[in-house]
């Protein structure tokens, strides 16, 4: 039985509720770099966490802790287009860049990779 023979059905891969929708109402430049500090510090963690798994595990986790961090630099990102504050903005978009250095290093890191 092919995939074109099987019946359409949806599937619901999780029963989780949509999160909130985003306010960014009570950001400021310090919970932007207090929530820089937290995914971090999660990210950092669990590459660390990772290391000298099995190929699958590996993948796995690193996908799952990838995922994580996505999200959450997401968040931290997207003020730095839409605040009305100049300064959130700023802080926005410099936090923007470290997340990039982080998830570029990461994404090279030998050491996580080299199974």
């Amino acid at each position: 039985m092919g995939c074109h023979s099987m019946p359409h059905k949806i599937i619901m891969l999780d029963s989780t509720p949509p999160p909130p929708p985003l306010s960014f109402e009570e950001t400021t430049p310090l919970s932007i770099t207090a929530e820089l500090n937290r995914v971090r510090d999660y990210f950092c963690k669990a590459l660390n966490s990772i290391k000298n798994k099995g190929k699958a595990d590996v993948i796995s986790a690193f996908s799952l802790a990838l995922g994580e961090a996505s999200a959450a630099s997401a968040r931290l990102t997207l003020p730095s287009m839409v605040h009305e504050d100049q300064d959130v903005r700023r802080q926005s978009n410099q936090v923007k860049d470290e997340l990039a250095v982080m998830f570029s290093k990461a994404l090279s890191d030998r050491e996580i990779f080299t199974i």
